[in-house]
């Protein structure tokens, strides 16, 4: 079975797991990553030699880009700010703070004295640096052109590029507020690209070696304020509309990420359903297509569009109102939940 074959069969299969509590969840599921072409080892560096020695020693850890073996990353809030770590199983070893760990991507990092923390004790943020400048990439599936064209929204041949503020994010089980003058928000699912390497002009055959890893993104977005004029930017940018994660996970357990099956849910019901493969304009076109005009940064996002479903498009158009709730999964990546509230909730 040719690729285009077996990527058409995983779409038609669609996404089949179960569905998370109501209730806000105290860890992200992460969903198993499919098996690379070469074995990894099961255990960090650090952690054969604690076996070894009874102790954790402080040892430097492999990072990007030159891991030893694969990692997902959360973030997390600490009384000094956002910190990095790395989940093992039901604990996460502490990287350091996030900041420090964008400065230098390619520096080995610490573990820290307080690794093994329990994940499901720590309060999650956004798994990037508060300077992170995020990419969005408009009508970029071509399922979804047509319908983009219905809503009134822009055709283009080259990539639509918008930017989002990175003050919007928020994560995984964080609520998003609906804008007091909106009909609701609409949801798009989305695969994320987060940089890892200061990137300027790359071409598309050396694009991906900038990638530090990817995560699932919502592209929450307050339609009557997109539509008004030709530019999106504040119906792009409505407080707290960029949910982001549950995890980062890093480009080298990601085997393919141009055959990844992304879905979205509203309530429990499909929304959208899509494969990555699809895509117009592929991840080192779009890398290629910025760096030329903007340097990236470690830690910048892009988020790579969305496919069919939204709901602005739909006959009638059908929003997200407080009580709503909105997932985004994407294989080998993880379930991205968010809750819907009132205008008036998180000012």
């Amino acid at each position: 079975m040719g690729s285009e074959s077996a990527a058409a069969a995983k779409h038609a299969a669609g996404i089949h797991r179960p569905l998370p509590q109501p209730e806000r969840m105290k860890e992200p599921q992460v969903a198993t990553a499919r098996p690379a072409p070469h074995a990894f080892p099961a255990t960090t560096p650090w952690q054969r030699r604690r076996s070894a020695s009874g102790r954790r020693p402080d040892l430097v850890l492999s990072r990007f880009p030159q891991r030893k073996s694969p990692v997902k990353l959360i973030a997390f809030e600490s009384p000094d700010g956002p910190r990095i770590g790395e989940i093992t199983g039901a604990t996460v070893n502490d990287l350091g703070p996030v900041e420090d760990f964008y400065g230098n991507p390619a520096a080995p990092a610490r573990v820290s004295e307080q690794s093994g923390l329990p994940l499901a004790g720590l309060r999650l943020t956004p798994p990037v640096p508060k300077t992170a400048r995020v990419f969005c990439v408009g009508v970029n599936y071509p399922s979804h052109v047509e319908e983009a064209k219905r809503a009134g929204l822009a055709d283009s041949k080259a990539p639509t590029i918008f930017g989002r503020w990175p003050s919007t994010l928020v994560t995984h089980g964080d609520p998003a507020p609906v804008p007091p003058n909106e009909e609701g928000l609409d949801w798009e699912a989305e695969l994320a690209v987060v940089i890892g390497r200061k990137t300027w002009r790359a071409t598309e055959e050396n694009a991906l070696a900038s990638v530090l890893g990817y995560t699932a993104f919502n592209d929450l977005s307050a339609r009557r304020k997109q539509t008004d004029t030709t530019q999106w930017t504040l119906g792009k940018n409505a407080d707290r509309s960029g949910p982001i994660g549950p995890v980062l996970v890093t480009a080298d357990e990601i085997d393919d990420p141009h055959n990844l099956d992304l879905c979205a849910r509203v309530n429990g019901e499909l929304r959208q359903k899509a494969n990555t493969s699809e895509m117009l304009h592929n991840i080192p076109r779009l890398i290629a297509y910025i760096s030329d005009t903007v340097t990236l940064l470690p830690g910048d996002v892009i988020a790579t569009g969305t496919m069919a479903g939204v709901g602005v498009a739909m006959t009638p158009p059908q929003f997200l109102h407080p009580g709503d709730v909105v997932e985004v999964e994407i294989e080998s990546i993880g379930v991205l939940r968010t809750p819907i509230v009132g205008a008036d909730e998180y000012r």
